[in-house]
């Protein structure tokens, strides 16, 4: 009888062998008479028997081990652009991929952020800060006189009435009785009607005190130590006001004395 060579895809590695045996999944061989099979290589495999050759791993699939009958799909958080790769690359800071076979990563939403590489989902800005931009990797603090609400892309002016004094403010309140904001909404002044006193023992260290007879208060903001003397009005060094018994004497402004 006449032997024959195994084909491509089998092969024999016993003498007087009657029939030859397929390459198992996994392995394979392209040429005739082979005595063994090869294993698929890093990147690549091949899920039936009997075969010549194995597939490239697709993009979004790898495999880290030689003989290999399936591709095992990028975790979330990571991808693979191209074909018959080992490992999987993580998501850059900025972008994620929420899901297992991805090829790319996708940019985070306004609102959004990853400061982390390897991210299977960004997160919210925190309340008192946005991002108004995608893929970025942080937000920024909202500036006094703004606030914002957690996942915000743009931080909001406070309201009418309102303020927030400093940076990376969730909400804005209300001024006290008496005062009101400033035009940046960063801090109360007091209203016109009334002047800021020095107390330490306020939280601002002032308080807003009625304008006394005499005094010039019809501006947002006055302040006792500098408030201007009405016409007929004189201010003693006490800080008391007093009506001059001339008035063309008193002028108004500022027109400071003591008492003789």
């Amino acid at each position: 009888f006449t032997c024959k060579q195994c084909p491509g895809g089998t092969y024999s590695n016993v003498t007087g062998a009657y029939e030859c045996v397929d390459c198992a999944a996994g392995t394979f061989t392209p040429i005739d008479g082979a005595i063994n099979c090869v294993p698929c290589l890093v990147g690549t495999y091949q899920p039936s028997p009997g075969q010549e050759s194995c597939f490239r791993c697709e993009a979004g699939t790898f495999t880290n081990k030689t003989g290999s009958k399936i591709c095992d799909d990028c975790d979330p958080g990571t991808y693979q652009a191209f074909s018959a790769q080992r490992v999987c690359e993580s998501c850059p800071i900025g972008k994620y991929a929420d899901d297992k076979g991805e090829v790319e990563c996708v940019n985070c939403d306004p609102g959004k952020f990853a400061a982390e590489e390897g991210m299977a989902e960004c997160e919210l800005c925190p309340a008192g800060y946005a991002q108004i931009a995608p893929g970025m990797a942080n937000c920024e603090p909202c500036p006094a006189g703004s606030f914002s609400y957690q996942g915000s892309a743009e931080c909001q002016p406070c309201p009418f009435g309102k303020i927030s004094e400093k940076a990376g403010s969730a909400s804005c309140f209300t001024c006290d009785r008496n005062s009101v904001p400033d035009k940046d909404r960063t801090k109360c002044i007091c209203a016109v009607g009334f002047a800021a006193v020095y107390d330490n023992t306020t939280e601002g260290g002032s308080r807003c005190d009625p304008c006394p007879l005499g005094a010039i208060c019809d501006y947002n903001g006055t302040v006792w130590e500098t408030m201007l003397t009405r016409p007929g009005y004189w201010e003693a060094l006490s800080g008391e006001f007093y009506r001059c018994p001339y008035e063309y004497y008193c002028a108004g402004g500022v027109e400071t004395g003591d008492l003789q």
